[in-house]
């Protein structure tokens, strides 16, 4: 597999992923398994009543990081937070709670990093959701340079999530696609820079049962 295949493959992934989970958006485990077993086939519904193929907030705000990385590729911020506004206006089915105050504040006062600030205090200093991480990957897909990669992958994340949490996620998550994208292998790569990331390395100790399925972003990369 190629390069140009790998990427495909990743953006794909997300979109696919999104479509497929996106029927289980908010379900407990129990709630599940009652109603469609192990889920296998993109058949939409759910709480957003999804078409089936229909994605969420996680491919469209993906999307937006990518339009503006290809818009302005040496400095894109701007203009992914231009693309996130963009999706904002269009008033889709789903938008994450600290993304939503953090544009939202945006556009009120013009001044993005305040925004996501704000969105934090709001929240009660609880802004290491996942949201970041879910749209981060077009970063690591374009830039080959990997400092400019990991300041890119920061800065879109501060947009709209303050904690650093949600940032070192981004970081963490974007350094193993950088590696596995140039044909690296997958676990040594994790054992390799989870050292700089202690709170994940429980991930070698758990079952895919004892897995978390919350909005925080550690539980989310784990």
């Amino acid at each position: 597999m190629d390069r140009y295949e790998r990427m495909l493959g990743g953006l794909f992934g997300v979109a696919c992923g999104d479509a497929l989970g996106g029927t289980l958006e908010f379900m407990s485990k129990d709630e599940i398994n009652r109603k469609y077993g192990y889920l296998k086939e993109i058949i939409g519904g759910g709480c957003w009543d999804l078409k089936p193929g229909e994605v969420t907030d996680d491919t469209m705000m993906t999307i937006a990081v990518a339009e503006g990385i290809l818009d302005n590729p040496e400095n894109p911020i701007e203009d992914i937070g231009k693309h996130f506004i963009e999706w904002y206006d269009s008033k889709p089915k789903d938008i994450g709670n600290i993304i939503r105050i953090a544009l939202n504040e945006y556009k009120r006062s013009n001044d993005r990093m305040k925004a996501a600030y704000y969105a934090h205090q709001v929240t009660g200093g609880r802004s290491a959701g996942n949201g970041s991480l879910m749209r981060c990957l077009p970063v690591a897909l374009y830039y080959n340079d990997i400092d400019k990669m990991l300041e890119i992958t920061a800065s879109q994340s501060a947009l709209t999530h303050y904690d650093q949490k949600a940032t070192d996620a981004c970081r963490f998550y974007n350094l193993l696609v950088y590696r596995y994208l140039n044909g690296k292998p997958k676990v040594p790569c994790i054992r390799e820079y989870i050292v700089k990331y202690p709170e994940y390395k429980q991930v070698f100790q758990l079952s895919k049962d004892q897995l978390k399925p919350t909005g925080y972003v550690v539980d989310t990369l784990i």
